[in-house]
């Protein structure tokens, strides 16, 4: 168990609401009512999925009892503090704080947890590779006189030499390339950037003390922890649609285009570096933009439509170019090229094995008859959904929180959805998992 674990948890206890009561929400007899429910029912997560946190640890059972002794006041006693009110140079500050913060906090654990700083995933290698590429101002490479000698997972060697992955990642690991970086400062810094926007949106929410509460249990995670300095997209694309969230807000209050541009750029970004995750950011967000440009009229949906293809565009060609160059046609992603030849079944939905990949790598055909192969025969519409009734549910929620006991204000924190931008912003998580 990492000691953030135990700092979050007092955190949680202990930090409140410095623009609002803690309990504004829940002003109404009834509404207190259901929020205790809530808890009980939190409790029973706790006890359900919890259970290899049980017993806790003395530091945690402090904070849970300072926990419990700080809501019970709460609700007795609820705190009316004067506004904190910051300059654009004090807002500039925090952001740099909270930015420098991060980057040595996600840097000190790396370190004193013995992870290693050097790449290890064949997907590391791929995306380095692209990232080397683009650097140079090329998104493939002429095939070697002998592709045979330089075959590898998660490369194509012929008709030409490139990675299979979408070129959005290493777009922003390029500029690491271009300045000499080692490989695992660009994902480090993408990392801390998204713990600050991660704020601001948490902030903009339920005030200040709430955003910082949130940075803190972002880096709380182990996951995120682990991919802070890992060359892959997953940062990437976090914080692609965190923009496109904060972009988003910001945009519906000020109605500024320069907002809206930047919500379609951070779009586009995510379109392609994970196009999957990216639907799940756009599909509500732009859903909300869709109702709010009906409500301003013809024209205005007009233009603002026109500046968000502008600005989509440029992802969207070097996409077209990419798939283009390495498979020869237009809308046939090198990623689902090298699914064919060499994973044969695993195209999006449900597949079954369908034949032998198409090489004589032994390392390829091992790895697609010892798990490729089961993992198709498995991946079945009623499988799944065992697999997370059984195991999946539990390690998400897990994998969601700092710590196990959190999951006591999971439910409670739902009676939130009621404020319909909360609801966009979530909504990504049940679409993610569905898709």
């Amino acid at each position: 168990m990492n000691r953030c674990d135990f700092f979050v948890s007092l955190g949680a206890a202990t930090l409140y609401d410095v623009e609002r009561a803690p309990l504004e929400p829940f002003k109404s007899p009834l509404r207190r009512w259901l929020a205790l429910l809530m808890v009980l029912v939190g409790g029973e997560l706790v006890l359900l999925f919890g259970g290899s946190a049980l017993p806790l640890r003395r530091p945690v059972q402090a904070a849970v009892a300072v926990a419990v002794v700080a809501g019970v006041a709460a609700a007795l006693w609820p705190l009316h503090l004067p506004r904190l009110q910051l300059t654009r140079l004090g807002r500039v500050a925090a952001s740099v704080l909270c930015v420098l913060a991060a980057t040595g906090y996600l840097y000190f654990t790396a370190d004193r947890q013995g992870r290693s700083f050097l790449p290890r995933y064949t997907d590391e290698f791929s995306y380095l590779l692209q990232s080397k590429m683009l650097a140079a101002g090329r998104l493939w490479l002429p095939a070697h006189a002998h592709p045979e000698f330089f075959e590898s997972f998660q490369i194509v060697v012929e008709p030409v030499y490139a990675s299979i992955y979408f070129p959005g990642a290493a777009l922003a690991y390029a500029v690491g390339v271009l300045i000499h970086a080692p490989q695992w400062l660009p994902p480090l810094v993408l990392s801390a950037l998204c713990v600050e926007l991660l704020r601001r949106i948490a902030g903009q929410w339920f005030g200040p003390a709430a955003g910082w509460l949130a940075a803190l249990m972002l880096v709380g995670l182990s996951l995120f922890r682990l991919q802070s300095i890992m060359t892959m997209a997953q940062v990437p694309v976090l914080l692609a649609g965190l923009t496109m969230i904060w972009s988003w807000l910001r945009w519906r209050d000020s109605r500024g285009r320069g907002w809206f541009a930047l919500l379609a750029v951070a779009a586009g970004w995510a379109a392609i570096t994970r196009p999957v995750d990216a639907l799940c950011f756009a599909l509500p967000i732009f859903s909300a933009v869709a109702v709010e440009l009906y409500r301003l009229g013809g024209t205005a949906a007009v233009r603002l439509g026109l500046l968000a293809l502008a600005c989509i565009l440029p992802s969207l060609t070097i996409q077209l170019v990419f798939n283009r160059g390495i498979t020869g046609a237009w809308f046939r992603t090198p990623f689902g090229f090298y699914a064919e030849r060499f994973n044969p079944g695993t195209e999006y939905g449900f597949g079954r094995p369908a034949g032998l990949p198409q090489t004589q790598l032994p390392q390829k055909l091992a790895y697609y008859e010892s798990f490729t192969r089961p993992f198709l025969q498995n991946h079945t519409p009623r499988a799944v959904w065992r697999a997370w009734k059984e195991r999946r549910l539990r390690e998400t929620l897990l994998n969601g929180l700092p710590h196990p006991v959190l999951l006591a204000l999971l439910p409670v924190g739902m009676l939130s959805l009621g404020r319909s931008a909360l609801a966009v912003a979530i909504a990504p998580l049940p679409l993610f998992a569905l898709l």
